[in-house]
């Protein structure tokens, strides 16, 4: 049977992620997934200056009757009474325009996706809501906003409220759920209790890329000046590495890691606010990662009947931090090695301190020569001793595609059979004829194990890893000439092992490593956020990026990395099913 190679053609129907300037990573924030998901860029305008993505929303809104009424004149006498302008959750990506709505005293931005506030610089609001605006990190274009009394900034992307200080009419302030530590510029107001809103905050850091085996975050990096802490805690999410923290010092360490985690510390921050206590409660995540190690080990010839010893198919390895293990240092699974049986075997050496260092040896227990003068000369000469056992049926394919050698139950060679392309065959019975394996695939008809691959029925998508494009070969082992597009998906309908790596057919004779592609399933839905989570790529490494709390997202496709379920939201980023629920 020839088989075609198909490519699996798929997209995200929503969900644009966006980036920003932000220091730390960027939390990414869908409003409404059922909102526009085209992103806006300066080109994105009319002539006036005034954006498409705003001009939507205000007719959405019912302020205008179409785009053509926004125009500067008709933008510099909007000022609707009430509530003012209220342009929440509209999808809005660009608020260029909003610079000739001169007139205008309220205006909510809430929940959009808006970057760049600069168009308010000159406008003279007395009321301002922007919060949920998840990459909104910069709020100095209303730092002139004398007149401003409120200001709504929850849930954004802001590190720096230095701008606030000019506001002298400011009474009321939210900005909890940003990533604020410096809080000395509220001193310049006088706030009651129910008019300043700062906790919770929260600070994710760059992941830490570890060349030794601890680290130390210090607290008093994240404290407002004079502020203090109280009942920290600190916990990893994945690993048992110790943790401890010294309440004298406000000092956090971390010892004995030995694979990479997250590191999640919370306490109460307690700030004096012209003479009023606030707590502040601050969330700090550290993630961070260490080298993978490496084990390095060698193929075992030995004959039936000789000792096994686990220092045969071993050669050096190296922990994540450099220093060099010995086998003393790891587990040895020999499953079911039989050196009293002839055939092929795997044993499997892994780190005990690091799991994720392991390593294979192919160990060939073959029959030794016979130096006994019998007639087992291999001539083929009909003398040889069969040994033949039934075994649970196995798939094979031949590794040739124009012919194979066909044997007789005693291995004597009996003709050559043509074949059209890589032929399936099925079997029940093996065969041991002087060391050599057979394997029954018709009447008194045997083929070499070492002619054939035993392959195993599948029925799956895989998708190729984005770091490359993906070499194919045959069962062979032999490299093709063609390759896969990184970052694309494929129909396999079986895998087998080649030189003992699996791999997937997606083709007639045409196999990609396994290592090189992710087990996908499709899905059809939208992810919420249950909380604020990294994202990851298809390799297992984070993203520089994250998602926010209570955001939606739309998801194509889920698989297994680094052991755990994961959803795509992008191209190459992916959520942990535990921070996520599907509808």
């Amino acid at each position: 049977m020839k088989k075609s190679m198909s490519m699996i053609v798929t997209g995200l129907a929503a969900g644009a992620l966006l980036t920003s300037s932000m220091v730390n990573i960027p939390i990414i924030q869908a409003a409404n997934v059922e909102s526009s998901t085209k992103e806006s860029n300066k080109s994105d305008v009319d002539e006036n200056g005034i954006s498409e993505s705003l001009k939507a929303a205000l007719v959405s809104k019912g302020y205008y009757g179409s785009k053509d009424e926004v125009t500067p004149e008709a933008l510099s006498t909007l000022n609707p009474s009430g509530m003012g302008l209220s342009l929440v959750l509209s999808g809005i990506t660009d608020i260029s325009g909003l610079q000739y709505a001169t007139s205008l005293k309220r205006l909510d931005l809430g929940f959009n996706k808006i970057t760049d506030l600069s168009p308010l610089e000159g406008l003279n609001l007395e009321w301002l809501s922007i919060n949920n605006n998840s990459n909104l990190s910069d709020i100095s274009p209303i730092e002139n906003m004398t007149s401003l009394t409120y200001l709504h900034a929850e849930s954004d992307n802001i590190s720096d409220i230095s701008p606030l200080k000019s506001l002298v009419n400011l009474t009321n302030l939210k900005i909890s759920d940003n990533h604020v530590t410096d809080f000395s510029v509220l001193n310049n107001f006088n706030w009651d209790s129910k008019s300043l809103t700062v906790t919770p905050q929260t600070v994710i850091e760059d992941s830490k890329q570890l060349n030794q085996n601890s680290f130390d975050i210090d607290l008093n990096d994240y404290l407002s000046s004079g502020g203090s802490i109280s009942n920290a805690t600190a916990s990893l999410k994945n690993t048992d590495a110790d943790v401890s923290l010294d309440d004298s010092t406000n000092i956090v360490s971390v010892s004995n890691i030995k694979a990479s985690d997250t590191l999640t510390i919370n306490f109460d921050e307690t700030i004096n606010i012209n003479g009023n206590d606030q707590v502040v409660k601050m969330t700090i995540t550290q993630p961070y990662s260490i080298g993978k190690g490496s084990i390095t080990t060698k193929p075992v010839t030995m004959n039936v009947g000789d000792k096994w010893d686990n220092s045969l198919g071993f050669v050096s390895a190296t922990a994540p931090f450099n220093e060099e293990l010995t086998i003393n240092d790891f587990d040895v699974d020999t499953g079911n090695l039989d050196t009293d049986t002839e055939g092929t075997y795997t044993v499997t050496y892994t780190s005990k301190d690091y799991p994720d260092i392991t390593g294979t040896s192919e160990v060939t227990v073959e029959k030794g020569s016979d130096n006994s003068g019998g007639n087992n000369s291999g001539n083929n000469n009909g003398s040889n001793t069969s040994n033949v056992t039934e075994i649970d049926e196995m798939l094979l394919s031949s590794k040739k595609t124009d012919s194979i050698a066909i044997y007789d139950v005693n291995g004597n060679k009996t003709s050559d059979k043509t074949l059209d392309g890589v032929t399936d065959f099925s079997t029940t019975k093996k065969n041991v004829v002087n060391g050599i394996t057979y394997y029954q695939v018709g009447d008194d008809e045997w083929v070499k194990a070492s002619d054939v691959a035993e392959y195993f029925e599948y029925s799956g998508i895989v998708q190729t890893n984005s770091d490359s494009i993906k070499k194919l070969s045959n069962l062979n082992g032999e490299t093709s000439n063609r390759g896969l597009e990184k970052t694309t998906d494929w129909q396999a309908d079986r895998y087998t092992y080649i030189n003992g790596e699996k791999h997937y057919r997606v083709s007639s004779n045409e196999w990609v490593k396994a290592n090189d592609t992710l087990e996908i399933t499709p899905v059809n839905g939208v992810l919420r956020i249950n909380s604020e989570t990294k994202l990851y790529h298809d390799n297992g490494q984070k993203s520089d990026r994250g998602l926010a709390k209570d955001s939606d997202f739309v998801t194509d496709k889920k698989a297994t990395i680094n052991g755990e379920t994961m959803y795509r939201v992008s191209t190459n980023e992916w959520v942990p099913e535990s921070a996520v629920t599907l509808n």
